[in-house]
């Protein structure tokens, strides 16, 4: 339900990054046929989406701080 939600959020509030999200999850689950691992995935490249197409270097470098201790 997590996940669902958030995604929602994110496609409402960045469009083109939550669309991508969606797409490597779909890439993701045909893979690993796993959607625990799937959304994993889909989560940890998200912020770095968003991060590189806003060019806010120092809020990437804070979720990617908190995404390699969580």
């Amino acid at each position: 339900k997590g996940i669902a939600t958030g995604g929602g959020a994110i496609v409402a509030l960045f469009p083109l990054a939550g669309l991508a999200a969606i797409a490597l999850w779909i890439v993701a689950i045909k893979i690993t046929k796993l959607p625990v691992i799937s959304s994993l995935i889909a989560a940890g490249i998200l912020p770095i989406w968003v991060g590189f197409d806003h060019n806010y270097m120092w809020e990437l470098i804070v979720v990617i701080l908190l995404y390699v201790f969580v």
